[in-house]
């Protein structure tokens, strides 16, 4: 339990994560590592049949993942983990990523999508975005209407218009007019990243 501890930590250093904060990430590390680190020392060797597939969906997890397996062979003086192994710690650090990301995007309680005057597509956009921010409020402006947010600003714009990255110190995510499935997984990930500012 205490090299899970300690390798988390020393993640969180290096990544600026929280991942020693995270209860359910430890608990599932503890679970998972003990049995692979007997199967390292007893050189069996477990099979993902899930690895291509963990590959391509959670890319952006590989390096985590690598990162964590590296540390343990290190701190455990145990054999190199395998691929398949490898795939499987990823998995827990995905489902990580995935509890964080619903987290900062429920805490979202205020989005203002910014779009053309008379814009067709804005109702459209607007209830596209209250399907990503469940716990927000979307309203739709025009660009030459937006200062009267300037008062009440929201946590997030959505703009469809060329503008700046920020107004006012709140973060600008450029959308098309249609506000496509690709797009909504990108502001997904950009809000997960904590790019973006709450207001004070």
């Amino acid at each position: 339990e205490t090299i899970i501890i300690n390798i988390l930590k020393k993640m969180d250093d290096e990544f600026g994560t929280d991942f020693s904060d995270d209860n359910q990430l430890k608990e599932n590390l503890i679970l998972h590592v003990f049995p692979l680190l007997n199967r390292v020392n007893y050189n069996l060797q477990l099979d993902n049949p899930l690895l291509n597939d963990i590959n391509q969906r959670f890319m952006n997890v590989s390096m985590v993942a690598l990162r964590f397996a590296e540390l343990l062979e290190k701190q455990s003086g145990y054999g190199k983990l395998s691929p398949d192994e490898i795939g499987f710690i990823m998995l827990h650090f995905a489902a990580y990523f995935e509890r964080r990301q619903i987290k900062m995007l429920k805490a979202i309680r205020k989005v203002v999508v910014i779009c053309e005057t008379g814009n067709s597509s804005a109702q459209l956009i607007k209830l596209k975005a209250e399907s990503v921010f469940t716990n927000a409020s979307v309203s739709t402006v025009s660009q030459s209407d937006l200062s009267r947010y300037d008062q009440d600003l929201p946590d997030i714009f959505l703009s469809t218009i060329p503008l700046n990255d920020t107004y006012h110190d709140i973060p600008i995510i450029h959308i098309t007019d249609f506000l496509s499935d690709h797009e909504i997984e990108r502001i997904r990930s950009l809000v997960s990243l904590n790019v973006y500012k709450k207001k004070a």
